[in-house]
């Protein structure tokens, strides 16, 4: 269902913030997700089951349009496709330069190696004992 901001989940309900936050949220009746930019929602679904029906507090109370709730969810879907279209380019984006790093660490591992190789091959045959004319042994 379509998640709403804490104001307007206590207009829905029917009450103050402080209410909700007081009786509901801070008890944990009522859970809290966060956006992307932090800011808190609470799911519809969560409202109208603590509080059944959702009235609008304002001029005057009505029933909340179930119309309107699935062209609030449609356009909160799309709202949700989008960013979890971005989210998934951003991962892409860094899933490929982390494999680009992988393979730069593997290829500088493989030179090390081959460095490492040499080096004990050297230190196994021992120096080498090239005979120079001036040493008297």
């Amino acid at each position: 269902m379509a998640k709403v901001s804490i104001t307007e989940a206590a207009r829905l309900a029917g009450i103050s913030r402080y209410q909700l936050y007081r009786g509901y949220i801070n008890k944990g009746v009522l859970t809290v997700d966060k956006d992307t930019q932090g800011r808190p929602l609470i799911d519809t679904s969560e409202l109208l089951r603590v509080f059944g029906e959702l009235t609008m507090a304002g001029r005057d109370a009505h029933t909340v349009d179930s119309n309107v709730a699935h062209q609030v969810t449609r356009e909160n879907g799309q709202e949700h496709t989008e960013s979890c279209r971005e989210l998934l380019d951003s991962c892409r984006l860094e899933l490929s330069r982390a494999l680009e790093r992988e393979r730069e660490a593997i290829a500088r591992e493989k030179w090390l190696r081959e460095k490492l190789d040499a080096m004990e091959q050297k230190l196994l045959t021992g120096p080498e004992t090239k005979r120079r004319w001036w040493w008297p042994w």
